[in-house]
């Protein structure tokens, strides 16, 4: 079970990879607009896929297996796929109608994916049920590599960012067929609407988290969409994006730690579970705070080295949306905390506050510019910070106050130090001459080393003071 788990893992981290690689393919091969045109439509076709796979195919994995589970899961999939595929075709002909030929034939293309895409979820259920994680892991790699290929191959052949849209169709088509051909089972078309009703009832929770999850993530591009243009939404789009691969990178195996100290600290009391949490929220920051603060100051070449020099509007707004993440880096502990502490009940209304606030000030700041907008969000998590660490203390037993001392005395001092020498290192000809990759890396050193060694000292003082005074009350 460990090495399907590992697989299945492998999996996840090459998945990620690839759409990483895609998102900057795409920024690299096409124009602002265009870019832009994507980033908002694909939003669409997610919100489409969300609606359509209805929570149905979470059911095997909440009941198991069973012949007769499966083709009922396969037959509302089915309908709620075909139903949305529908709507959007009936979409990109109101575009066509209104002169949006490019968009309407896009989101036509992209609309093929939403029904191999919502079955293939099914048949990814079927196989996590049974335990075949390995068959599942291998489906998701290869039909994801087949993908990336043929978009590599179509953008080459001229295609352009139909490309994208083309590609999606196949790897989602690949991994349904490949699902099929494995477990030996055909999708089935019968169903009911008792069935649905019966299934509805735990499937609108599952569907109702991942809307929250989606509006937090894209309700920014479609407010600049709307109010400025896609070109801006295209920069805006990149700035998230950058920021939120570094996040994600850094948020899966802190909230996989989280699960595993939290857990094992609950039951050893509500004491240790307080000082494993304090442990793990000053040093998620203190690992956090010189990765985003890397990023803000050196944004700038990054994108020019990733994204090339017509991105360099995105350059500023990804320096602002990293003061954002820092912000938002308590939120990675709240499902693991509050679970085990039997208050996770409570965060689904904090949420939802927190996502009506970031709805309505994203399409209040959005007028103004995406640069207001990108500060605007800043103001939004400052205010999610505070309910999520009042949350977390009042439903979790964190010491807030404790934490905030042990950051300012560990991490603050040590931060101040980095900016200073990134101040001092901007001034040095000889470290601001160095070109490319290497230029960026020597800098990141530069800065990053004398931070590390603060932090270093900082907790030898804070242990050595300690058992100088554990000392003291021994005598």
């Amino acid at each position: 079970m460990f090495k399907s788990g590992a697989w299945l893992l492998a999996s996840k981290i090459a998945s990620q990879a690839i759409q990483f690689l895609l998102f900057f393919i795409a920024a690299r091969s096409l124009e602002a607009a265009d870019f832009g045109l994507y980033a908002v439509l694909a939003a669409v076709i997610t919100l489409l896929t969300i609606m359509a796979e209805a929570g149905w195919a979470e059911q095997l994995l909440r009941v198991g297996y069973t012949l007769p589970m499966f083709r009922m899961i396969t037959a509302l999939s089915f309908w709620t796929a075909s139903l949305f595929t529908v709507l959007s075709g009936i979409a990109a002909l109101g575009m066509f109608e209104f002169g949006n030929f490019t968009a309407a034939a896009l989101l036509a293309v992209w609309s093929l994916s939403i029904l191999p895409c919502t079955l293939a979820t099914s048949y990814e259920a079927a196989f996590t049920a049974q335990g075949y994680l390995r068959t599942q892991a291998a489906i998701r790699v290869i039909s994801e590599v087949v993908g990336l290929c043929s978009t590599v191959a179509m953008f080459a052949a001229g295609i352009g960012v139909f490309s994208l849209a083309l590609g999606k169709v196949i790897s989602q088509t690949l991994a349904l067929f490949m699902g099929w051909a494995r477990l030996g089972q055909a999708p089935s078309l019968r169903t009911s609407i008792r069935d649905a009703a019966n299934m509805a009832e735990f499937s609108h929770h599952i569907v109702v988290n991942r809307l929250i999850i989606f509006t937090g993530s894209y309700c920014s591009t479609f407010a600049v969409a709307g109010f400025q243009s896609v070109t801006d939404a295209a920069y805006y789009r990149a700035a998230e994006r950058l920021v939120a691969a570094v996040s994600e990178a850094l948020g899966e195996p802190i909230r996989a730690i989280a699960w595993v100290m939290f857990r094992k600290s609950s039951v050893q009391g509500a004491d240790q579970l307080q000082k494993t949490t304090r442990k793990m929220v000053v040093g998620t920051f203190a690992v956090a705070t010189p990765i985003f603060i890397t990023l803000l100051l050196y944004s700038s070449q990054l994108i020019h080295l990733l994204l090339g020099d017509r991105w360099q509007a995105s350059a500023a707004i990804a320096s602002v949306l990293c003061i954002r993440q820092l912000l938002l880096l308590p939120g990675y502990f709240n499902e693991p905390l509050l679970s085990v502490t039997g208050a996770i009940g409570k965060r689904l209304r904090v949420t939802m506050r927190n996502i009506v606030i970031l709805v309505a000030v994203a399409f209040l700041a959005a007028p103004f510019g995406p640069m207001i907008l990108a500060v605007a969000q800043c103001g939004v998590a400052a205010y999610s910070l505070f309910t999520i660490a009042a949350l977390q203390e009042s439903s979790g037993g964190v010491k807030w106050r404790d934490i905030c001392k042990q950051l300012l005395t560990a991490v603050f001092p040590a931060l101040v130090v980095m900016l200073a020498v990134a101040h001092w290192a901007g001034s040095i000809k000889t470290l601001s001459s160095v070109p490319g990759a290497a230029g960026l890396i020597l800098r990141t050193a530069v800065t990053t080393t004398p931070y590390a060694a603060i932090l270093l000292l900082s907790q030898l003082w804070i242990i050595t003071r300690f058992r100088w005074n554990a000392g003291r009350r021994g005598r």
